[in-house]
């Protein structure tokens, strides 16, 4: 039996942390009633919160459990 290669996987998790620690600060730039900007980067975070919570929804219903 061949072992996995997780590298893909921590470097795809490494990302998600990137990016998901530096959403605060970029929702703190937006000014308030700057709707334009807050769609922007609401439009920046969706795919991210999507994604992410499908992941974890998808490992919740599975039989393996993979942690970093």
């Amino acid at each position: 039996m061949t072992s996995a290669d997780t590298r893909d996987m921590s470097m795809a998790h490494t990302m998600f942390r990137r990016e998901f620690a530096a959403l605060p600060a970029l929702v703190r730039t937006v000014a308030v009633g700057d709707t334009e900007r807050a769609d922007v980067v609401a439009e920046h975070m969706a795919p991210w919160r999507e994604h992410a919570s499908s992941q974890h929804s998808t490992a919740r219903t599975s039989q393996t459990s993979w942690t970093m």
